[in-house]
């Protein structure tokens, strides 16, 4: 096996793979990583339809082109420290497309393989049975319906207004069943008009991709247009009006909207999270968290119409800033299911800010809690408070009787926290919280955390940050 490497100028040797471990989950966010998946597709010579959902397969569904955004940024970040770079020829082609075309580059071989991770065609088959089954427990639209396709509890925080009058149809959502089942369990004690429902996913297809070669990316694809366009199909059988949504991140969504659209049928998203997905959706209107969210979707489909929320995905029982400010302090750090993801150095700064907390809510005498992902098991809330030294917060009600300060890496509950409590953002190499937030945070790096904390403990401080989204000048040394 080829080991890719990068020799430094002091002599030491770095492999890829320990940089892409290294990296912050989001530079796969960033605009390097689409502009590496772009080129990536450019080269196939897949065109139209195809070449949309492969392209979004590519920036999420691909280890080794994250590899090759974390290798591009790293040469780009510290190329005066670097003496030689060892690499298969897909590298070394996009080292050179960006720019660095030195000597120092050297080429190791033809990248035979395709990019598309083998797990996520396991997946897929999971998925296509998934699928199956809750599409085989639904029923007919009524001609003319408004349709809102929903997964988890978050749908009806978004949706609330238009569950009332519309049909809302429940997609299998494998990264938290029993979230899920609590959720359907909500849905028939409110009595809300709602199916189970999914794609007609062709299990065969999925079974056959499992043994492909070459053109399994493509067939991968495939897939998921033929899947997404069947659903499409039926909705305008029944004469849907309109859908709402919440799936900027299925790779094959495209496929169903384009032929909805086409039919005047208006698909409304809402962003379900702050990230960035697949850069080819098609919608007729995106509410996004922020405006740079809005025009990173508007920037491959120029007719979608961009709105900045006005709502959030919850609504807090905590009191706002001018009521808490005579409440005692606590520190609450959001977490994230980085590990899920693959996300190794989200996951050990994570880790890394909890326990400088820890020590420094031991030494102030001041609470720490963790507010926990929503997906997280019941039964490893003990071992994740443990690990992070930290009081577990399962309900914001744990810490509806304190005055607040977050601390977070990317969380999208940054903005359901807005006016609660300030809450500081990570930043560090290959950490770019603007991409999710703009310019409005209240940044840190590990080593002026304790600094900042420690000047949040004055309530004067406190409410400055959080009216402001910054610090005091000179409020911590």
């Amino acid at each position: 096996m080829v080991e890719e490497r990068i020799v430094m100028s002091n002599g030491s040797v770095i492999d890829l793979y320990d940089v892409y471990q290294s990296v912050s989950g989001t530079l796969f966010q960033s605009n390097i990583h689409y502009d590496i998946c772009s080129y990536i597709v450019k080269q196939t010579g897949t065109v139209g339809l195809l070449r949309k959902v492969l392209e979004n397969l590519y920036s999420s569904k691909s280890q080794r082109i994250r590899l090759i955004t974390a290798a591009v940024w790293f040469v780009e970040f510290r190329q005066c420290e670097i003496s030689e770079i060892f690499v298969l020829d897909d590298i070394k082609y996009l080292l050179e497309y960006r720019g660095f075309c030195n000597k120092k580059l050297f080429d190791m071989g033809i990248y035979s393989g395709e990019y598309v991770d083998k797990k996520h065609i396991v997946t897929l088959v999971l998925k296509s049975f998934a699928h199956r089954i809750f599409h085989f427990f639904s029923n007919t639209l009524p001609p003319g319906s408004t349709v809102i396709r929903g997964w988890v509890d978050v749908t009806e925080s978004m949706y609330f207004e238009q569950l009332k009058f519309a049909r809302l149809r429940i997609f299998p959502f494998p990264l938290g069943f029993r979230r899920q089942l609590k959720f359907i369990g909500s849905c028939k004690k409110k009595c809300l008009d709602f199916d189970l429902d999914g794609l007609p996913y062709s299990i065969s297809s999925a079974v056959k991709a499992l043994f492909l070669g070459t053109g399994r990316d493509e067939a991968i694809a495939s897939i998921e247009i033929s899947a997404n366009q069947k659903y499409a199909n039926q909705l305008l059988k029944s004469r849907v009006t309109k859908v709402y949504t919440s799936d900027e991140f299925e790779v094959g969504a495209i496929a169903m909207y384009e032929l909805l659209i086409a039919s005047d049928v208006k698909v409304i998203n809402t962003a379900h999270g702050v990230g960035r997905y697949c850069p080819y959706v098609a919608y007729t209107e995106f509410n996004g968290f922020t405006s740079s969210q809005g025009e990173f979707y508007r920037s491959k489909n120029s007719l979608i119409k961009v709105n900045v929320r006005k709502f959030q995905n919850s609504s807090l029982p905590l009191k706002r800033a001018e009521d808490a400010r005579n409440l005692p302090l606590v520190f609450v750090l959001l977490h994230q299911n980085f590990e899920d993801y693959g996300l190794q150095s989200d996951a050990s700064k994570l880790r890394e800010i909890a326990k400088n907390i820890s020590v420094l809510s031991k030494k102030l005498k001041i609470p720490f809690y963790i507010k926990l992902h929503p997906n997280v098991s019941s039964t490893n809330i003990g071992k994740l408070a443990a690990e992070f030294g930290a009081i577990p917060a399962t309900s914001w009600l744990d810490i509806s009787k304190f005055r607040t300060v977050f601390i977070t890496i990317n969380s999208t509950a940054f903005f359901d926290t807005m006016g609660f409590g300030p809450t500081l953002v990570l930043k560090a190499d290959s950490f770019f919280p603007e991409v999710y937030y703009g310019k409005d945070f209240v940044g840190f790096r590990l080593d002026e955390l304790e600094h900042k904390l420690t000047a949040l403990i004055d309530s004067e401080n406190w409410l400055y940050a959080v009216k402001n989204c910054a610090m005091k000048e000179g409020s911590f040394g």
